[in-house]
């Protein structure tokens, strides 16, 4: 996975270049490689701070259930610092939504972001 980070921090679906042409990373990608590599790699690794930077960032603004579900479940593992905040927002979204029009996978990946990480063991690591 490491190897496969986008320079600017964050990964997307592959390789973070191809024919020479750096890759834009995506914040579920992203969040699915942040949570994977929790535990395994040492949080003061610079991939590491970037990509959670990057996520938070990225989706500062996001109104995405499914993304803000990812995120949350990424920034929360590595304890970052715009976990909370996304979490408010998320929460706020859920109630404006018309929850009945919302696909059934984004839906279970907000409630889901919800609650504490359920891969996480007590004492909060995988």
């Amino acid at each position: 996975l490491l190897d496969r980070a986008c320079t600017q921090g964050g990964w997307n679906a592959g390789n973070s270049e191809v024919f020479g042409v750096a890759l834009d990373p995506h914040p579920d990608f992203t969040a699915m490689a942040l949570i994977a590599l929790q535990g395994r790699v040492e949080p003061s690794q610079p991939i590491i701070a970037r990509s959670l930077d990057y996520l938070a960032l990225r989706l500062k603004d996001s109104q995405s259930l499914y993304s803000l579900g990812w995120a949350i479940l990424a920034l929360g593992v590595w304890r970052h610092r715009e976990c909370d905040r996304m979490l408010v927002r998320l929460s706020r979204q859920l109630v404006s939504t018309d929850l009945a029009s919302v696909p059934a996978r984004r839906l279970a990946m907000a409630i889901l972001a919800c609650g504490p990480p359920p891969f996480l063991k007590p004492g909060g690591r995988l």
